[in-house]
């Protein structure tokens, strides 16, 4: 679970504020909310995106799939974190789900070669990530 709270922070930090987020300013980590999994490809979205410390990279595949490599930092430390998953876009939200099932959510804003992806609930741990070219 906290390999996971940290991938998301590299990924929100997205998926980086992908994966479980850990806060830009703070440090500290929090889970995002869990939703179905549901939606679909965006083409806007499909290709390499990078955090913009450049320590997280995701791919976004066509088929619905994800691969997330980067070092993710939490309260113990940072650790290199390798994963693959499915995700989705709906209703504002970028949807991830990974290889253990568990599902998360994210509100994303995507502006030409630019994603901000948004832990929900109450701490709002931001990832903002690059397009790669």
């Amino acid at each position: 679970m906290k390999r996971w709270i940290t991938l998301l922070v590299a990924a929100a930090s997205v998926l980086g504020s992908v994966g479980c987020g850990a806060s830009e300013e703070s440090g500290e980590a929090s889970a995002p909310s869990q939703a179905a999994f549901e939606g679909t490809q965006d083409p806007a979205i499909v290709g390499v995106w990078s955090k913009e410390d450049g320590k997280s990279k995701y791919t976004f595949n066509a088929d619905g799939t994800y691969s997330f490599e980067g070092t993710v930092q939490s309260p113990g430390g940072s650790f290199p974190v390798s994963e693959k998953g499915q995700w989705a876009v709906k209703d504002g939200e970028m949807r991830f789900k990974r290889p253990d099932g568990v599902v998360l959510a994210y509100t994303m804003e995507q502006s030409g070669d630019s994603l901000k992806l948004v832990t929900k609930g109450s701490l709002k741990n931001e990832t903002k990530l690059r397009r790669s070219r």
